[in-house]
Formats: C-alpha cells, sequence, structure tokens
C-alpha cells in the first residue's frame, strides 16, 4: 500500500476501540485470519504480509470506505444510527460510529457508503425526461440489466466485473452500479524490497429515477457511460428503447423564464423561496471577461446603493481602458 494510505488505515484504525476491530476480525467470513493481536501498527504489518490474499483486499476497501465516510460524511453515520436504533454514549469517536454501523447492519452502512459517493463523487450529473407509466423494479430486471452493463464495460477492456444494488425511498429508485476500470500498476513495499501489483479500481456509478417527476439522474464519468445507461435503463428497466430518443429527453429544465422577467423567487407550495447566491456575467467585448458577483442575496446586493456606485465605477474603468487600448 502506497505510504499515505498506510497513515490514513493507520489512523482510523487507531480510533476504533480494540474491542470493535476484534469484533471486525473475527466476524463470519474472517476467522481463517487467526488474528490474535488488534493493535493498529500490527494490523498493518499484517496486510503487507498477505497483500495476496483476496480476503485481505476486501478487508482493506471496507476499512477505506469507512475511513472516507468517517472524515467527511458523518451526517449520513448519525442518521444511519438513528435509523438502526444503534446505542450510544455520545462519547464515541467518529470511526467507532461508523465501525457500529457496519457491524450492526451492513445493508445500512453500504446504504450511507453510497449516499456519500452521490454527494462526493466529481462526476458529472445528467438528467433526462424518461416517462414510465407503472414503473416496477425487478430482480430479473435488474440481473439483466447487470449483464447488459458489464458486457459494455467489458468490451472496452475495463472487465466484466459488475455489481448492482438497489433502494426504493417513495418515489425515487436508486440503482447502484459497482464496476471496473482499467487496470492500473502499483509499486508496493514487500519483505525489506518493493515488487509492483496490477489491480483494477472499482469505479461506482449511480442512477436515480424519479416516479412524480418522470426524471432520470444519472452520475457517471464520462459521456458514453451516461450514454449507455440511459439506452440500457431505457431497454430494460423500463421496457421502452423509445424513451431513450424522445425530442425532449434531455430538456428537464428552461432558463426561458429568467430571460423573459417571469420567474419568481418566491416560490410556491412545495419551495419557499429562491435565493440567487452567485451569477456570472459577460461583458461585450473582444475578449468577453467574465464577472462574478458572489452574496447571501446577489438580487438585494444589485439593488443596493453602495454597488451601484460600484457599478457605475467599474462602467467607466472598463470604457476608459477600451479608449486607452
Amino acid at each position: 500500500m502506497p505510504r499515505y494510505k498506510d497513515q490514513n488505515l493507520l489512523s482510523f484504525l487507531d480510533g476504533v476501540p480494540k474491542d470493535l476491530l476484534k469484533k471486525y476480525f473475527t466476524q463470519d467470513g474472517y476467522q481463517s485470519l487467526n488474528l490474535t493481536s488488534f493493535d493498529s501498527k500490527n494490523l498493518i504489518k499484517f496486510f503487507h504480509k498477505n497483500t495476496a490474499n483476496p480476503l485481505i483486499e476486501k478487508i482493506l476497501e471496507e476499512l477505506s470506505q469507512m475511513y472516507d465516510i468517517s472524515n467527511t460524511s458523518m451526517n449520513l453515520v448519525v442518521t444511519a444510527i438513528k435509523r438502526c436504533k444503534i446505542e450510544t454514549t455520545g462519547k464515541e469517536s467518529r470511526e467507532e460510529l461508523i465501525m457500529k454501523v457496519f457491524l450492526n447492519d451492513t445493508k445500512a452502512f453500504y446504504y450511507v457508503h453510497d449516499k456519500y459517493c452521490l454527494f462526493n463523487s466529481s462526476s458529472k450529473f445528467s438528467e433526462h425526461n424518461i416517462s414510465a407509466d407503472g414503473f416496477e423494479l425487478t430482480d430479473d430486471k435488474l440481473k439483466e440489466f447487470q449483464l447488459l452493463i458489464s458486457e459494455f464495460y467489458a468490451d472496452l477492456a475495463k472487465g466484466g466485473e459488475c455489481r448492482v444494488r438497489h433502494y426504493v425511498e417513495g418515489d425515487l429508485t436508486t440503482i447502484v452500479i459497482r464496476r471496473g476500470s482499467y487496470k492500473r500498476s502499483q509499486p508496493i513495499w514487500s519483505e525489506g524490497g518493493t515488487r509492483t501489483i496490477l489491480f483494477r479500481p472499482v469505479t461506482q456509478d449511480i442512477l436515480i429515477y424519479n416516479k412524480k417527476t418522470s426524471t432520470l439522474q444519472i452520475k457517471a464519468p464520462y459521456q458514453k457511460d451516461r450514454d449507455n445507461y440511459l439506452n440500457t435503463f431505457a431497454e430494460v428497466i423500463i421496457e421502452d428503447p423509445k424513451q431513450a430518443e424522445r425530442e425532449d429527453r434531455d430538456m428537464t429544465y428552461s432558463l426561458k423564464p429568467l430571460q423573459d422577467g417571469k420567474f419568481s423567487f418566491k416560490g410556491n407550495d412545495d419551495i419557499e423561496s429562491i435565493v440567487l447566491k452567485e451569477v456570472k456575467l459577460t461583458i461585450a467585448g473582444s475578449k468577453k471577461p467574465y464577472i462574478f458577483i458572489r452574496s447571501e442575496d446577489v438580487l438585494e446586493t444589485l439593488q443596493e446603493e453602495e454597488f451601484e456606485r460600484l457599478r457605475s465605477n467599474q462602467a467607466i474603468w472598463f470604457t476608459q481602458n477600451s479608449l486607452s487600448g
């Protein structure tokens, strides 16, 4: 493992009480490791000596997921603890809390992890109009969907590994796809020397279908990924391939009300109000310079006298520089 990952893992293990670590490493399926010491440094050494063991790979993935969640998404952890009715004292570390979620309910843990990926992934989010009257997600549909996704990435030399899980929350159906990517090489320390291992990173993509609005959101890194998910979802999940070819497929919002001056910031029955926080203005000219305005309420800021004077001065400054240039 790279040194920075060692430090992250060591930091996480140090935050988990040894009795919980013992419970984790002696759970069903992990007893074959025969661990007797649950000191964090000894565990790191054990991982390095057994990198070829597939079980160690699985453990490192789980612990890395726990580390990531505990560092950035404790609100999700707290929600899971309340839903699962896990007893706490209020004195637990964040590392201890996420470990308790994992040991108490692995489904709840993976739900938290999927939400973490949804909010923290750098992949782009696309949204599409997809009508699905009587929409129903079945095991057979999920199996066929997984098979087609697996074949798609296998053809791209990203491996045929693919796992699909889903959640239904009211009108929202979430489908999570864990699949492979291109293989990478990584030098690691091994018995006083170094050696290089080949591994295939895991990528997680997310689809969210909203029955109420008939829209499908797709979070995936590349356009070809999003196109494939959209086509496969329409063909397999809702059994209507033509939905992926609709002329208004990608027209899920319009800026026309803003352009016409008809948009209301007062909200409606579902939205209390809308506050404009940032705008990007383009100024006419050969180089088309931009101006960014950030404020707690941009509309109020634009109406303030101080901003009006600043705007006038800026207009004069641009005019003078344009003439002198």
